[in-house]
């Protein structure tokens, strides 16, 4: 089922690809390790995908933590340096030549600072071995040869302030507290890896190089390199460009540890939150995952986590809960310590209920236990999550295996393939019995932790003495504890009459109720199927009223649940069912997409017939939505983000009521009976929808699952297709400036109305002038001027946008540079439609030329090309490379762009501080 959440972003990843009872777990025998006579070790992994390319790390054993008190931030800024200037690349000629051979910047070559590492990423072709060599030599490049070139670092300075910068706001405000919260009495407090802006602007080359020689030498370094390459090749490249001898003495780094958490109650307000949340943060002792005892302790947590957040997801289907929705999740700080968070969002009017609330979560679980109906539902769950991912092993990208490599360099966890991995886990599965589980929640919830509130700033928030007072008041409380049930619910039989198909084509069916089916058979997953329904109709021909309910109708019949379901048994329904269902209905189109294994393709769809056939909205998950919407709308104009997105969207839209934000008054306009209505008329007639269906099924079965379970859903002969809403987009220059917040920088958004016809080498042009210019932007405003860390435009281009396509450029900076840099931004576009440097265009040929076998290899890829086929007609197409190359020409780019993107035509909207909140 479609899990939504409305505010906290927070995602639990369950595959770990380390190992981890007693006995040691070895690393993979696939793994190629080895380690020079100068001390670098190495590590070479072959796997399949994507094909034709493989990513190299240079892996650094030091990050902000080892840092001098003067050097707040050189480990990041060492970081930068490495891109701007070595031995062999002078300045950025790094960067210009690997976008020669087609690599971007930020996507193939990139890099990051953390507390104990520094990692340098590039991902390069593997069937081009010059391309490869060259990949390996920039490695050693950025281990011993950065020049650290005085007027480069000058230069440098300017773009790490505006990383800096990016960084300020809210998020910023809020990190800052939790930090002195969680982190003082430890050097994590002050080492923080973007440093401080005083260290950034006094940064010399001396300091840089005596950081850059302390902490780069060759047993603080390691190389590691996963991809399609042959293991053997690639380590005689290693030893061909790092079998150097050390230059200066190695210094081994200081493993530094947190400060015990003791009961502190923290109430932070600010006038910039949207949401009232809590997050109650406590130290667990890691455990390394290099034997079977500390993988079977990781799998103990993640079977706890996952009970926690189904009682906590349940909880908030009841009737005016005060709590939003919740989740509970860990990371890894260092070697010894993990962080456990429990995070909700609370109803602003109901801050002290919630608090109780999600206290006597933890306290009923630690007093009462887990039942063994509840493990037995998550081992289930887990297992098949497991034999998914064995199922699919052979798509697993290169990074997933690199991270690991890097977790094995730099924490010792062990790095083991797949399938053993799977055997490991079902032996120590049958360990876990719910005494073990029990015993770790209380431990838990006995600890001492960090209780912090955040909410608007208003007079009827609690202060910190309350909040405390509820804690420890409902920890002496041992009374009302919550129950939570352990029924293992199931659906009724599911009676349907087959309906009949036509084959009309190799890969196409036409179905006796009208719907037309495009399908492609693959084996780039092994175990995974996706199906798009859908209908080019949507809520555009409906009044407004009508369209405000169906932006409700799609989320309130799925999570009222299927037939017999009930809202609060639907995530344990959904336990050990590798299925996923997500409906909606927008402005041109409405449809459902599913995501299944072989296994539960069955269940899915008898779950999406229920959907279809026997839908309904229950009055708690009704009054529970409102309750939501109210709670976004009541304090949205406190965000300057919000504020400034809106009013982008309005202006574009040339103040239609459909991109303007939600209010009260249309609240007021959403009834149960209006949201279902919409839902059953846009889902009870089937004729004219399309049916893609990608994947690893079973071509046998195909046609007998086309005739039972989507044949035989409701048809008549009424054609109805969307029409367009007709923005009034503006035609001239608009500027405007929105003035909010207290941030020390500025966002900018330019957007550049489209001005010229559909087409397929059109959509091409478009595109490729995009990836030109971005090309451009980061020479001309990030490297030349330093007025960004980020710069990037993105182009939107099809007849099924109705007209509302555009080219759109978005940066942060300087408040003072505003004007200065969208000038030079408009100056960059200008230039282009003038004369390109033909080195750019040859950049972004190769680079479509690297990733266009990829993609083909892709699901994804061929979801969206047959919906594109679909939606857009026969003369669809993706050029191939040679097509893409000869259409992407510079006469072409200048002319057709110099009409596509008029520059006396464009929205420039602005949004500044109110203040520096210095």
């Amino acid at each position: 089922m479609q899990k939504k959440r409305l505010i906290l972003s927070i995602f639990l990843l369950l595959f770990i690809s380390l190992i981890a009872l007693g006995e040691k777990i070895e690393n993979s025998k696939n793994l190629l390790t080895g380690k020079l006579p100068n001390g670098i070790t190495y590590y070479i992994y072959r796997n399949k995908k994507p094909e034709n390319r493989a990513e190299l790390n240079l892996i650094v054993k030091a990050g902000s933590l080892f840092e001098e008190e003067q050097e707040q931030g050189i480990a990041h800024f060492m970081e930068h340096m490495a891109f701007n200037g070595t031995t062999k690349y002078e300045k950025n000629e790094m960067i210009k030549y690997l976008e020669s051979i087609g690599l971007s910047f930020g996507g193939d070559l990139n890099a990051y600072t953390s507390f104990d590492r520094t990692v340098y990423k590039l991902n390069v072709p593997t069937n081009n071995m010059k391309s490869f060599e060259e990949g390996v030599e920039v490695l050693r490049e950025w281990a011993t040869e950065a020049t650290l070139e005085p007027e480069q670092v000058e230069s440098e300075k300017k773009v790490i302030i505006e990383e800096w910068r990016l960084r300020q706001g809210l998020a910023q405000r809020l990190g800052d507290t939790q930090k002195k919260a969680i982190f003082s009495g430890s050097r994590y407090f002050d080492r923080f890896p973007i440093g401080l802006p005083e260290t950034i602007n006094g940064a010399t080359s001396n300091i840089l190089r005596g950081f850059y020689e302390k902490w780069y030498t060759p047993k603080n370094m390691a190389v590691a390199i996963v991809g399609d390459i042959e293991p053997k090749k690639a380590e005689d490249l290693i030893k061909k460009y790092f079998n150097f001898k050390e230059k200066t003495q190695f210094t081994q780094g200081e493993d530094y540890k947190l400060k015990d958490l003791k009961n502190s109650y923290i109430v932070f307000k600010d006038p910039e939150i949207r949401y009232s949340t809590l997050i109650i943060t406590k130290f667990l002792d890691r455990k390394i995952i290099n034997t079977t005892e500390n993988f079977q302790d990781s799998i103990e947590n993640q079977l706890l986590f996952n009970i926690l957040n189904t009682r906590i997801i349940n909880l908030t289907k009841e009737s005016n809960c005060p709590i939003i929705e919740g989740a509970v999740y860990s990371y890894n700080i260092n070697k010894y310590t993990d962080i456990f968070n429990t995070a909700v969002a609370l109803r602003e009017d109901k801050i002290q209920e919630g608090v109780a609330l999600i206290n006597n979560v933890l306290k009923s679980s630690a007093t009462n236990g887990i039942s063994e109906n509840e493990l037995e539902l998550e081992k289930k769950n887990m297992f098949n999550y497991y034999k998914a991912i064995v199922a699919n092993k052979d798509s697993i990208q290169h990074d997933t295996y690199i991270d690991a490599i890097v977790n094995h360099v730099v924490d010792g966890e062990s790095f083991v393939d797949v399938d053993a991995e799977f055997e490991i886990f079902q032996k120590v599965l049958k360990n876990i019995d719910v005494k073990i589980l029990n015993k770790k929640i209380k431990d838990i919830y006995n600890k001492e932790g960090v209780y912090f509130l955040s909410a608007p700033a208003k007079e009827s928030i609690i202060s910190e003495k309350i909040l405390k007072e509820i804690i420890e008041n409902d920890r002496k409380n041992r009374k009302n504890l919550l129950t939570f049930s352990n029924n293992i619910p199931t659906l009724p039989p599911l009676n349907l009459k087959a309906g009949d198909l036509k084959k009309v084509g190799n890969d196409e069916y036409i179905l006796s109720n009208g719907i037309k089916v495009s399908v492609k058979n693959s084996d780039f997953e092994k175990d995974r199927i996706y199906i798009k329904l859908f209908k080019r109709e949507g809520s555009s021909i409906n009044d407004y009223n009508e369209y405000l309910n169906s932006l409700f109708a799609t989320n309130l019949v799925l999570d009222s649940g299927a037939s017999t379901l009930k809202p609060n048994e639907i995530e344990t329904f959904m336990k050990g069912k590798n299925f996923n269902i997500s409906s909606y209905i927008n402005d041109y189109e409405q449809g459902f997409t599913i995501i299944s294994d072989r296994e539960n393709l069955i269940p899915a769809l008898e779950y999406l017939n229920y959907a279809i056939r026997e839908p309904k909205i229950d009055s708690k998950v009704f009054n529970t939505a409102i309750l939501n919407a109210k709670e976004s709308i009541k304090n949205r104009e406190n965000s300057p983000k919000t504020v400034y997105a809106d009013r982008v969207a309005t202006i574009y839209s040339g103040n239609n009521e459909r991109r303007k934000p939600f209010s009260f008054k249309d609240l007021e306009n959403i009834k149960i009976d209006e949201a279902l209505k919409m839902y059953k008329e846009k889902f009870d007639n089937f004729n004219g929808y399309e049916l893609i269906i990608v994947g690893a099924f079973d071509n046998k079965e195909l046609p007998n699952i086309l005739k039972k379970y989507f044949a035989s859903l409701p048809s008549e002969e009424k054609i109805i297709t969307p029409i367009s809403l007709n923005l009034n987009i503006p035609k001239n220059i608009v500027n405007e400036k929105v003035v909010k917040g207290v941030d020390k920088k500025a966002t900018v958004s330019l957007i550049f109305p489209y001005n010229s016809n559909y087409g397929y080498k059109e959509r091409v042009l478009y595109s490729g002038f995009s990836r030109v210019l971005n090309i451009a932007l980061i020479e001309d405003i990030r490297e030349k001027i330093g007025g960004v860390y980020s710069i990037y435009s993105k182009t939107s281009l099809s007849p099924n946008n109705f007209g509302e396509d555009f080219l759109s450029i978005s940066f942060s900076c300087d408040t003072n540079r505003v004007d200065e840099i969208t000038k030079a931004v408009i100056k960059s576009i200008n230039s282009l439609l003038q004369d390109i440097d033909q080195t750019k265009i040859d950049s972004v040929v190769k680079n479509y030329e690297l990733s266009y076998d990829t993609e083909l290899k892709e699901n994804s890829f061929w979801v969206n090309y047959l919906y594109q086929k679909a939606t857009i007609g026969k003369n669809y197409k993706v050029p191939t490379p040679k097509e893409y190359k000869d259409i992407l020409t510079k006469e072409n780019l200048i002319n057709y762009n110099k009409k596509a993107i008029n520059l006396n035509n464009y929205i420039n909207v602005t949004l500044i501080p109110e203040k520096e909140n210095l």
